[in-house]
C-alpha cells in the first residue's frame, strides 16, 4: 500500500467532486471508503489539531482544540441521532411520510436543537469500531494526561479536561499522518487498493496544509 500517496479532490460545491471521486473509485488501486472526510481540512478538524497544538502553549486553548476535535469525530461516527427515541422518530418520518433522509433529519433536528445529530458520517465507511479504535488512540497520543473530574476555570467546569503534550510543527504532522493512515489502511486492504481517495470540496482552499501533510499527494481541482 502506498498510503503516504492519497488523492485528493477539492472545488467549489456542486463542481463534480463527488462524481470524480466514484469515477476514481472504480480503479482496482483506488480506494473511496466514503465521501468527504471531514475530519481533514474542515473546522475542528487535523487542520486545526496542527494549527494550535503546534502554537504558542497555551493550557485552555489546548484543552479545548482536542475537546472539539473528539465531539466532531463522534459526530462524524454514525448517522442519525445519539438517542434512540430520535432515530425511531426519524424513522417513523420517512416511513409515514415518504420523506428522504435529509428531510426527516432536518425536521427532528429542529424540534430537538439540544441534541446534536449527523446529517453526515463516515464511521460507517471504514468500519464504526475500526474508526473508534483509531480516533481512541490518536487522541492518546496527543494528550499528557485526560483528568476525567475536570478542572474549573474561568470557563466552568471542564469535565473530561485534556491536557495536551507539546508538539513541534513536524512531529504534530507526523501524528496526524499517523492517524490517517491507520485509519485507511483497513479499507485501503480490504479493497486490494494501494492509495486514497478524499472528496472534500474545501480542500481546495487547503491545498498547502495537505500537500505539507502528504508532499507525496496528488490533488484534483474540479472547476
Amino acid at each position: 500500500m502506498q498510503l503516504d500517496r492519497p488523492v485528493f479532490i477539492g472545488g467549489t460545491g456542486r463542481s463534480g467532486t463527488s462524481i470524480m471521486a466514484n469515477l476514481l473509485n472504480t480503479h482496482a488501486d483506488l480506494c473511496l471508503p466514503g465521501h468527504e472526510n471531514k475530519l481533514i481540512v474542515e473546522r475542528n478538524g487535523l487542520r486545526d489539531i496542527v494549527e494550535s497544538l503546534s502554537g504558542r502553549y497555551d493550557i485552555t486553548r489546548f484543552h479545548f482544540v482536542i475537546q472539539d476535535f473528539l465531539s466532531r469525530a463522534q459526530q462524524m461516527q454514525q448517522f442519525g441521532f445519539p438517542v434512540a427515541d430520535l432515530n425511531q422518530r426519524l424513522s417513523q418520518l420517512r416511513k409515514e411520510q415518504k420523506l428522504g433522509f435529509q428531510q426527516a433529519f432536518e425536521i427532528v433536528q429542529r424540534e430537538n436543537p439540544a441534541v446534536a445529530g449527523s446529517i453526515h458520517a463516515i464511521g460507517p465507511g471504514f468500519g464504526v469500531e475500526h474508526y473508534i479504535t483509531c480516533v481512541k488512540a490518536f487522541l492518546l497520543r496527543i494528550a499528557a494526561h485526560v483528568a476525567p473530574e475536570g478542572v474549573v476555570n474561568t470557563d466552568g467546569l471542564l469535565k473530561p479536561f485534556f491536557l495536551a503534550k507539546t508538539f513541534t510543527r513536524e512531529a504534530i504532522l507526523d501524528e496526524c499522518r499517523r492517524f490517517l493512515d491507520q485509519l485507511y489502511a483497513q479499507p485501503v486492504g480490504a479493497a486490494r487498493a494501494s492509495r486514497w481517495v478524499d472528496d472534500t470540496p474545501l480542500n481546495f482552499v487547503n491545498f498547502d496544509f495537505l500537500h505539507e501533510l502528504y508532499p507525496k499527494m496528488k490533488f484534483i481541482h474540479m472547476i
